[in-house]
């Protein structure tokens, strides 16, 4: 903390500046000014014990003014969570002030923690956290809601809509720095899914921060790209045409034949930028409406055996992208 420079631009902020109160707080923002609040000792001090510290250990209960040394930007939604506790929920949930990044949620983590003001910093965690499906079933009603959205949204329409699905790399970072492990395999499969060619025309994710990803984690998403494509050609395009060992319909061959060369003609196979858990669904809706495959592959056969598949490659993401196995997701 250090006192006020007295040759900059003060700008009284709208909310936090009461006329009862008895200490002026200031910090500079991001355009140079300098954001002034006016607010009471009893409130800084019940909400935060960095707050105490600094008022009646070091004196600075004696000073009219103190310049904080963080960015008004930051320190700004902290003091309005000390006046009304409902704040924090209502800037979550209103995607508008939030958008597709999560930077401004990482600075608001950071400065809560700063002044040990942990039941904030759990709010945003916990709301990120949320924005991500933690089972099988939750991911595909996850991307139902994206289909959906893409099919009837024109892309000049897409921003309100694009912030409730967060940036995958930016989740991935806010992630690692914050300990958040369950969210990583499903962020990075996500990520993996994107296809790279297309991603400037994608409604959701044409924007996305890859320059936030360091080496070590890009590592980890081409090697688990890698890996999800070897076993969706082991497991999908070989084992489940096996007709070995069972006797089928006369066209139940053709039908298999016919399954796979469609999923093979799939062009971002080759280079991996390919959501494997759609493809399989897709399969499976496929073969349900194939006339020719044989009872037994309709039932207890190759849709089931490609359903099986499916939820084994949503039980491995922490597997091949090198998450922890208590980052393990939910199959459900």
């Amino acid at each position: 903390m250090s006192e006020p420079k007295p040759d900059s631009i003060d700008n009284i902020h709208p909310s936090l500046f009461f006329e009862d109160g008895d200490i002026r707080l200031s910090a500079n923002t991001a355009d140079g000014s300098r954001q002034v609040y006016k607010l009471h000792r009893f409130v800084l001090c019940r909400a935060s014990q960095v707050f105490k510290d600094m008022f009646v250990v070091s004196g600075t209960e004696r000073r009219e003014e103190v310049e904080m040394p963080d960015r008004a930007e930051d320190i700004s939604p902290l003091f309005e969570a000390m006046y009304s506790p409902t704040y924090i929920y209502a800037l979550l949930n209103t995607a508008s002030k939030i958008g597709h990044s999560l930077q401004p949620l990482s600075a608001l983590v950071r400065i809560s923690r700063k002044y040990a003001m942990e039941d904030v910093a759990q709010a945003v965690m916990s709301h990120v956290k949320a924005q991500w499906p933690n089972t099988l079933m939750d991911w595909d009603i996850r991307q139902g809601v994206q289909s959906v959205i893409r099919a009837s949204v024109a892309s000049g329409d897409i921003g309100h809509f694009r912030a409730i699905f967060p940036d995958p790399a930016a989740s991935i970072v806010f992630a690692q720095e914050f300990d958040l492990p369950e969210i990583l395999p499903v962020a990075f499969y996500q990520l993996s899914s994107i296809n790279v060619d297309c991603q400037e025309t994608d409604l959701f994710y044409r924007d996305l921060q890859w320059r936030v990803l360091d080496a070590d984690t890009l590592l980890r998403l081409m090697k688990g790209r890698e890996r999800i494509r070897r076993y969706c050609w082991d497991k999908l395009f070989w084992n489940c045409f096996d007709l070995s060992g069972r006797t089928h319909s006369p066209g139940c061959y053709e039908a298999r034949t016919s399954l796979r060369k469609e999923m093979v003609s799939e062009p971002s196979f080759v280079t991996g930028q390919i959501d494997c858990l759609q493809l399989f669904q897709n399969t499976i809706s496929t073969a349900r409406n194939t006339w020719n495959l044989c009872l037994y592959c309709k039932g207890s056969g190759l849709l089931a055996y490609i359903k099986e598949t499916r939820a084994e490659l949503w039980d491995r993401l922490p597997e091949f992208f090198e998450c922890k196995p208590s980052q393990a997701p939910v199959v459900g």
